[in-house]
């Protein structure tokens, strides 16, 4: 009897300490933070044959609408889902959970084209995007300058952030510009540190200002004029201006600094409820014409490209 209750009993500790085991894997799973995939795609200008026909000078990053629209269309079919940079830094607080690929789209300066051509198609399809303002040529265009014609105005701004398809970011007030020996935030070569500091300062604070006057908030993110990041800037920007995300390019000359590149793959990895150690966004840059479909899947490659 003793022997029959000795195996009964043994039995029932093998039992339960298999049980214990189970929960304390199933606990660690639970808890484990989540990690996804986040890719950057950078536009600049939207066209149509209206101004093809006009012979306007579109520049290299120009696209056609109805290849942006295309662009649209293709991220939906695949299941990408679009992001603004808040909902990721949400995602970044442990606030919200995303689906593993999620995709930022982000154009530079404001030109008009996106007010006219991109934003239209943002609401039809009810994706979001995040624009980053040039402030001098918003002023310009506000003022009804030269500028008028080639970027949004102030008014255009606001009512793109009050329909809440646009999240704006900070892309300089007046460093966008390769004039008097700097390429837009870069540190001169015989620029001290401090000097340095007190530039990026004085050009973006002000732009924080004129973007919170006119949106309600104060910007999260900066974007680097030409793709160009000067490692010295990250610190000013990070902790004296406070923007939480940082937007480069993809190619050496634009996001590589003290010696490596931002991640090791092309697209830019998050875990849920983790500061990341890098707040550099990795960016690709679509041309008119090209195959989007495998600029995606490079953009969700392992393989750094």
């Amino acid at each position: 009897m003793k022997r029959v209750n000795l195996k009964y009993t043994m039995a029932v500790i093998a039992m339960l300490l298999g049980a214990i085991i189970i929960v304390m894997v199933y606990s660690y799973s639970a808890k484990k933070p989540s990690q996804i995939k986040v890719g950057a795609i950078c536009y600049h200008k939207f066209y149509t044959l209206a101004e093809e026909q006009k012979g306007e000078d579109l520049g290299t990053y120009a696209i056609w609408a109805d290849q942006f629209e295309q662009h649209l269309q293709y991220l939906e079919a695949e299941n990408i889902r679009v992001i603004t940079v808040s909902e990721l830094l949400d995602y970044i607080e442990g606030k919200i959970d995303l689906p593993e690929k999620c995709m930022l789209l982000t154009v530079d300066d404001c030109d008009i084209s996106f007010y006219k051509y991109a934003y239209p198609l943002l609401q039809k399809y009810g994706v979001k995007m995040n624009a980053a303002i040039i402030g001098n040529r918003t002023d310009g265009a506000t003022e009804g300058n030269a500028y008028r014609k080639l970027y949004s105005n102030w008014d255009e701004i606001k009512e793109m952030a009050d329909s809440g398809y646009v999240e704006f970011g900070a892309h300089t007030y007046h460093l966008h510009d390769k004039g008097n020996g700097r390429t837009g935030t870069m540190l001169k070569p015989d620029e001290g540190t401090a000097t340095y500091r007190k530039v990026l300062i004085n050009d973006l604070k002000p732009l924080n200002e004129a973007i919170k006057n006119c949106v309600g908030y104060t910007p999260r993110f900066f974007v680097y004029p030409y793709y160009a990041v000067s490692m010295p800037s990250i610190p000013v920007l990070r902790d004296d201006l406070e923007y939480e995300l940082l937007f480069c390019g993809n190619s050496d000359s634009a996001y590589r600094y003290m010696g490596e590149s931002i991640h090791e793959s092309n697209y830019n990895p998050f875990t849920k409820g983790e500061s990341p150690d890098n707040i550099l966004i990795k960016r690709y840059t679509p041309r008119s014409g090209d195959d989007f479909a495998a600029l995606i899947d490079t953009i969700f490659s392992d393989t750094e490209n």
